[in-house]
């Protein structure tokens, strides 16, 4: 497999949004013997320029790794993708390891002579992702097959924390998601009422947490960005985990947390049993309370954000308001 290359190619003129002509160039420089007969732009996320490029072979994607304006002030996408391709590379052999299936990774591109961002080039799975096929979140089977998976992941273990490609790696991510969540709190506060008149109480119930959090001798590798829209299924029944750019070394509560939100659907017994079953190491109860607030406050200030700014599925982000906000009075406001 072709990883990094500094090879030459074809030049034109960037353009921070590429163009066919571009596009073009830079999968010739790739693919030299092959033929580029279309290019279809297809839903990538907010983060993302995704291309299906059909070829005289077998079609693959092309990814440009953009920091894009989202029109959203609770996402700051800058610098959010240093590393990331490192990351991606480095993370493919361990899932795999687990019986995880990802896209095959065929090249990517960090030269920006021809395209003004990073690129990549992956293998096309023909599929639906699991919003699309939302009448399997609650198939008992679908749900015990999909615990599973995910709990293979969070059982690879390393003593340190950490992105995937470096062995050595400093950040102290429970700290970072206290900075975000105390971010958040300002942030959502401009655009929900909630956050706003209680954001003091939820503050004080944040750093009580945090600062009882202790070292661990391991860590676990987490997926960290679990959505529907990343999770794939092919028409064979197999399933793909999408974008494992994010993959770390940290606490398993942070993964965990996202799958017992209220409005996940993989918060159910079937799921959660399932991947439980795959763990070796005890839940850390407070752990996980404080990642789960983490994940209330940030899901709450993003879509009031977006109800306020007409951006999204608006019967959704009414649903996730109005469960974040019920989760955080239950459980962290005791009313």
């Amino acid at each position: 497999m072709q990883h990094f290359t500094k090879e030459s190619g074809p030049h034109c003129e960037r353009d921070p949004v590429p163009d066919i002509k571009a596009i073009s160039a830079l999968f010739s420089k790739h693919f030299p013997l092959r033929k580029l007969v279309s290019v279809e732009r297809i839903d990538g996320g907010l983060a993302k320029l995704t291309y299906k490029l059909n070829t005289d072979d077998k079609p693959c994607v092309l990814q440009v790794w953009e920091e894009p304006n989202t029109g959203l002030t609770s996402i700051d996408y800058e610098g959010a993708f240093e590393g990331s391709l490192e990351n991606m590379i480095a993370a493919e052999p361990f899932l795999k390891s687990v019986g995880i299936n990802t896209p095959e990774i065929f090249c990517a591109d960090t030269d920006k002579d021809i395209v003004a961002h990073d690129c990549v080039f992956l293998e096309f799975v023909d599929g639906e992702n699991l919003f699309q096929r939302s009448e399997l979140c609650g198939d008992r089977n679908f749900s015990e097959r999909l615990g599973h998976v995910l709990g293979k992941l969070n059982g690879l273990q390393r003593s340190n924390p950490g992105l995937v490609c470096l062995e050595q790696d400093s950040a102290d991510y429970a700290a970072a998601c206290c900075r975000a969540t105390l971010g958040e709190l300002n942030a959502g506060g401009k655009h929900n009422a909630f956050l706003e008149s209680h954001s003091g109480r939820i503050r004080d119930a944040l750093m009580d947490r945090f600062e009882r959090i202790v070292p661990r001798s391991g860590y676990r590798l987490i997926y960290e960005d679990f959505k529907p829209e990343h999770v794939l299924i092919t028409r064979d029944g197999s399933l793909y985990l999408l974008d494992s750019e994010g993959c770390k070394y940290g606490d398993f509560e942070f993964d965990l947390a996202d799958y017992v939100m209220p409005f996940s659907f993989t918060n159910c017994d079937t799921f959660l049993n399932a991947y439980r079953s795959e763990l070796t190491m005890p839940v850390d109860a407070n752990r996980l309370s404080f990642y789960k607030l983490y994940r209330h406050v940030v899901a709450l200030s993003f879509c009031s954000e977006s109800l306020v700014k007409n951006i999204g599925d608006t019967a959704l982000n009414k649903l996730i308001v109005e469960k974040c906000e019920k989760g955080l009075r239950e459980e962290y406001l005791g009313y």
